[in-house]
């Protein structure tokens, strides 16, 4: 039987040199390169190529075939026990002597050492552990055409254990590679001494199932067809892959089948399992100009893979891919255009090339042989070419006009159009905007007869973006942070990017595909204004500005610590009322600072900070008091009321520092005596001593003159007496009077 081993790529410059004089075309040849790859692809990619150059690739299969030229007497011999999932194995016990002697310098002289076991490994992993007196074992469950080395540990101690190995014994693996002690290692190596054997490498043979899979492309499906895909690969109902397989060899060891499949188009990989009986399945609705590969895996009773055939790849026939175009040469008169040959599909080939010229079909079909072609221009225009590849399809050529149809959700009616075979596009106007259009463009021959029919192109017109819809998603003293949706366009009309304005400030502009944004910029107890617009890709299709959504960043006010009467002497006693709260904050707790005043002036993280400081609480939030106790009554203290929120990142709230001192006892009372009137008795008693005084002095006056002798002048004293004793008689009225008055004011 023959493999492919690999394939060989061909690749060669195919340069025309044209000659003016006679205009015949001669081909150089030039040594061509050559890319080697691997049998399990079926793709390559050439490197180095220079653009507007034409290159023959060529694709070779390089086949390897068993070769039963050598002599029949040199082949190995078979090893007759070894199965396609057993292998047995065999060895005998080696002699336990340590050469290397510790306890003299005598070389002839050496350690015996006891057999503790075996270790078999397999492919450098630890298939089983045996005990001193086995000497054979069986790998089981081996795969076939697996290639196994198999190595055999011997284990050794320098005590005499028993030939059975216990369960509770220590397996080798249980020593750490990374213990770096020398004694532990040194004693661990004592026990532990193990002698590891030449490696075996066992082959076990492949079990050729004798199964021959094959698939193909189906263009229509048959009417008694195998089994179904459950799933297809595109829209499209016709096509499909069919794969067949025949078993020829034991077949009463097969339990089913699973056949797995991927394609170009679509790399997830699919799968279904068959029975026993099954010898085929198709994939119908498969995507066009796809490569699909195909494997099948014989199953067992217990469901595993026994053996696997594949890869089988089929190509689904398509039309050729779009030409790669460029400009040859270009002149104020014409433009010579080239193209390279376009990939084809299946068993679809080239019929021709069709050119077009701003969008406007040109009349003539260039021939497929050709690859270039000139267009006579105007100097200083523009114009926009295309090339098309005409697949082998006939029915095309009786094509007479095109036929658009159109309807949409608010016209349901279908209007109709018809246009010449020249125009390649048309615009449909008097469109509402936002509404989604079904258009159908169809090929007609001069009968009226249908000729090709595209496939219903759903069409959205545009239309201003739906209005954003703004949420809260977090609201902490860090950040706010809001989220959206986002809105609903129509047709061609995307979101460009967005637009947010804080408190009617531009803030920021978003991306389109982003849908949250957190404004740090806040402060506690603040309220702020969010807006959002969604700038459209097109000019007149932006959205509305949002419902604006009103955030209070949270917070509490700075509460109002005051001293309250103590009932206690040497007390501080200190009450609040609970703050203003905002944000949907709740107060968690209080806690109260005292600090004795140094006389410097404080702030409130001065007194909280200080290590001297007196902290009471947490207290409870409905508690709005509270007391320092044994307070000496000559210092002053400053008091700090520091208010925990509830709510997560929110920083407590301080009050402003307060001076008070403690509550010492009252002074002894000042008992004074206060009589009423006193003042006008005063007086009453000045008048009386100054009447009296008057009184006395007129008295002694009138007293003189009468005993006074005079000889010349008796008129003058008499008359003096006279006005001494009349004042006398006045000043005593006025003193009776002023006695008569005090006594009102004697007791």
């Amino acid at each position: 039987m023959s493999v492919i081993q690999h394939y060989t790529v061909h690749y060669v410059q195919n340069r025309q040199l044209r000659k003016r004089s006679r205009g015949r075309v001669g081909q150089v040849k030039e040594p061509g390169k050559e890319l080697s790859v691997e049998s399990e692809r079926c793709d390559a990619e050439l490197c180095g190529l220079e653009p507007g150059t034409v290159y023959r690739i060529i694709v070779q299969a390089v086949e390897g075939i068993t070769d039963y030229s050598y002599d029949e007497d040199l082949r190995a011999r078979t090893a007759r026990r070894i199965q396609q999932s057993a292998v047995p194995l065999k060895y005998n016990k080696c002699t336990f002597l340590d050469s290397q002697n510790t306890t003299g310098k005598d070389p002839a002289r050496g350690r015996v050492r006891h057999l503790k076991g075996f270790r078999v490994e397999v492919n450098g992993r630890v298939y089983a552990r045996l005990a001193a007196n086995k000497t054979n074992i069986t790998l089981k469950k081996c795969k076939s055409a697996m290639k196994y080395t198999c190595v055999v540990v011997v284990m050794t101690c320098p005590d005499k254990s028993d030939v059975h190995q216990r369960k509770s014994a220590t397996p080798d693996t249980a020593v750490s590679d990374t213990d770096t002690d020398e004694e532990n290692t040194k004693s661990l190596s004592d026990c532990f001494e193990e002698s590891a054997s030449d490696p075996v490498e066992v082959t076990l043979p492949r079990q050729d199932w004798g199964v021959s899979l094959s698939v193909n492309y189906c263009a229509n499906k048959p009417a008694g067809s195998l089994r179904d895909s459950p799933c297809s690969d595109s829209g499209e109902e016709e096509g499909g892959v069919v794969a067949r397989w025949k078993l020829t060899e034991l077949a009463g060891d097969v339990s089913g089948y699973r056949l797995v499949w991927n394609s170009s188009e679509h790399k997830d990989r699919k799968e279904v399992f068959l029975p026993g009986h099954a010898n085929g399945y198709e994939i119908w609705s498969v995507s066009p100009s796809a490569l699909y590969t195909v494997y099948l895996e014989i199953l067992d009773v217990r469901e595993d893979a026994v053996a696997v055939f594949g890869p089988v790849h089929c190509q689904t026939p398509g039309p050729p891919s779009s030409p790669w175009i460029w400009c040859r040469t270009l002149s104020p008169y014409q433009i010579t255009i080239e193209w390279n040959e376009p990939v084809i599909y299946g068993d679809v080939t080239i019929q021709g090339y069709q050119v077009y010229l701003n969008d406007r079909r040109l009349e003539k079909v260039v021939d497929r042989k050709q690859r270039r072609v000139t267009i006579h221009c105007q100097s200083s225009s523009v114009y926009r070419v295309s090339v098309v590849a005409l697949g082998s399809d006939p029915q095309y050529d009786t094509a007479d006009h095109y036929v658009i149809k159109w309807s949409s959700v608010l016209r349901p009616q279908v209007q109709e159009l018809t246009l010449p075979l020249i125009q390649t596009c048309h615009v449909i106007d008097d469109c509402s905007p936002g509404t989604n259009h079904f258009v159908v463009v169809a090929a007609v021959d001069a009968g009226g007869d249908l000729v090709s029919r595209s496939e219903q192109c759903t069409v959205q017109t545009c239309a201003p973006v739906n209005q954003p819809s703004l949420q809260l998603r977090t609201c902490l003293q860090s950040g706010i942070t809001i989220e959206w949706r986002k809105p609903t366009t129509f047709g061609d009309a995307e979101i460009d990017y967005y637009q947010l304005m804080v408190n009617g400030e531009p803030e920021t502009e978003l991306d389109a595909d982003c849908g949250d944004y957190k404004f740090t910029h806040c402060q506690p107890c603040d309220q702020y204004t969010f807006l959002l617009k969604a700038i459209s890709t097109k000019p007149t299709c932006d959205s509305d500005w949002s419902e604006p959504l009103v955030v209070t960043c949270p917070g509490a006010e700075k509460p109002l610590i005051i001293r309250i009467q103590s009932e206690q002497v040497n007390c501080i006693r200190v009450g609040w009322e609970t703050p203003l709260l905002k944000g949907e904050t709740k107060v968690e707790s209080y806690k109260v600072y005292y600090l004795e005043d140094k006389g410097n002036n404080v702030t409130s993280e001065d007194v909280i900070t200080d290590a001297q400081s007196i902290q009471h609480g947490p207290l409870s939030r409905h508690t709005e008091e509270d007391k320092l106790m044994h307070v000496p009554p000559d210092p002053y203290y400053w008091v700090v009321l520091q208010v925990e929120l509830s709510t997560e990142g929110c920083k407590p709230v301080c009050s402003q520092p307060i001076r008070t001192r403690a509550a010492v006892s009252p002074d002894p009372p000042l008992i004074s005596l206060e009589v009423e009137g006193l003042d006008e008795r005063r007086r009453l008693e000045q008048s009386i001593c100054e009447l009296s005084i008057k009184r006395d002095r007129l008295h002694r006056i009138v007293h003189l003159l009468e005993n006074k002798v005079v000889v010349k002048g008796s008129k003058q004293k008499d008359l003096q007496i006279a006005n001494a004793t009349d004042a006398m008689l006045e000043v005593d009225s006025e003193l009776a009077d002023t006695l008569e008055d005090i006594k009102e004011y004697t007791g």
